[in-house]
């Protein structure tokens, strides 16, 4: 079962995580809570990452999501 689905976009990976949007602080431009939208990813949180900083940010949130 897949935790962690990648998006590539023009300037942009979306990361969709199996982590409820609930537990983590959203931050604007990085996350995004995606339970209510249409979207093809497999979890409930969306992560945007466009630098190394955003990657960064993103790694214990990914382990969280195993």
């Amino acid at each position: 079962m897949a935790c962690v689905e990648v998006h590539l976009q023009s300037n942009n990976l979306l990361a969709y995580l199996k982590v409820h949007p609930d537990t983590v602080e959203l931050l604007p431009g990085f996350s995004r809570d995606v339970r209510s939208t249409g979207h093809f990813g497999t979890g409930e949180l969306e992560l945007r990452l466009s630098d190394r900083e955003s990657l960064a940010r993103a790694l214990p949130l990914v382990q969280r999501s195993h």
